[in-house]
């Protein structure tokens, strides 16, 4: 219990220390403890679908401002107008039952606690974990604010000490670990213990089950 606690220490100290909306949030500028002074920018890609991260290399926030201004051009003149436009009308088409009744963030930003219509009272968590280019999203099984607000921060930071030691974030699907035996049973079939025609034979098992 008082290692856990101690990883969750850790943790706490990647938080922002202070940051800037730009332009109406079209980009955030940022400092954290492991920044120190130096601000760090960053924008969501709506071509890329996922968040572009740089360090503006100024502690001064004036010339941050700029360098930041300059970065976000960048990024817009590259952008898809069409990729963009299909995310906004794929937005557009969700159901009623999608729509955000109430919410509030946590961690400045990086967790969204929340209630949709379909689930009536019952708060939602949603943690986009960038490297994987995948969001952990699901239900906090209380109705209750103050109880949702600790759950949803055990989540986050037991996330946070799995990734800060390299552990598995999210559980394997079944296409990965059938392709994880098959790579397995190819080393035995190098080393003589098994023929090819055996490995074959597991493969279309294998595909047969997926």
């Amino acid at each position: 219990m008082a290692d856990k606690k101690q990883n969750k220490e850790l943790v706490v100290n990647h938080f922002y220390t202070e940051k800037v909306e730009m332009f109406d949030n079209e980009f955030l500028l940022f400092r954290t403890t492991q920044s120190k002074d130096v601000w760090q920018f960053r924008m969501w890609n709506g071509t890329t679908q996922s968040y572009t991260r740089k360090s503006t290399r100024q502690r001064d926030i004036e010339r941050a401002k700029r360098v930041g201004t300059q970065y976000w051009k960048e990024i817009l003149a590259t952008q898809d107008a069409e990729t963009v436009n299909n995310k906004k009308k794929r937005e557009k088409r969700k159901g009623k039952g999608c729509k955000t009744l109430e919410s509030f963030y946590l961690f400045e930003g990086e967790v969204k606690v929340y209630r949709v219509a379909q689930s009536g009272n019952v708060w939602q968590i949603y943690i986009w974990i960038r490297e994987e280019q995948k969001a952990i999203k699901k239900s906090l099984r209380t109705k209750d604010t103050n109880e949702a607000r600790r759950r949803a921060e055990d989540i986050y930071l037991d996330y946070r000490v799995k990734e800060r030691y390299g552990q598995a974030i999210f559980d394997k699907k079944a296409k990965e670990l059938a392709d994880m035996y098959i790579e397995y049973q190819q080393s035995r079939c190098k080393q003589g213990s098994i023929t090819q025609q055996f490995v074959k034979t597991l493969q279309t098992r294998m595909n047969h089950y997926l």
